[in-house]
């Protein structure tokens, strides 16, 4: 499969998984949205393997709101895991 026809797919299946997606209007939306910008403002890169990169970025994005049924991209600067600081804990003997 050439790698337009593999682009092309990938942003067929985004839309068509917005158009289908369980949540709110807001949420389809905001998966539209965040579609045709995404690949808007990479449509000059030529680089195979920036295009390889991409694609697989996209899959994998996909591949987790479909998962977890969240449209919207993990905060890399935030922590995943609520650091908690553990004050006069008993030490259990």
């Amino acid at each position: 499969m050439s790698t337009r026809s593999r682009v092309l797919s990938l942003y067929r299946t985004i839309l068509r998984t917005g158009r289908q997606w369980q949540g709110p209007q807001e949420e389809r939306e905001y998966i539209r949205q965040e579609a045709r910008a995404a690949f808007r403002q990479h449509k000059d890169v030529t680089s195979a393997a920036e295009i390889e990169a991409k694609l697989a970025a996209g899959k994998d994005r996909l591949d987790i709101a479909v998962h977890y049924q969240i449209p919207y991209p993990r905060m890399h600067h935030a922590p995943q895991f609520k650091l908690r600081e553990y004050k006069d804990v008993p030490i259990i003997k």
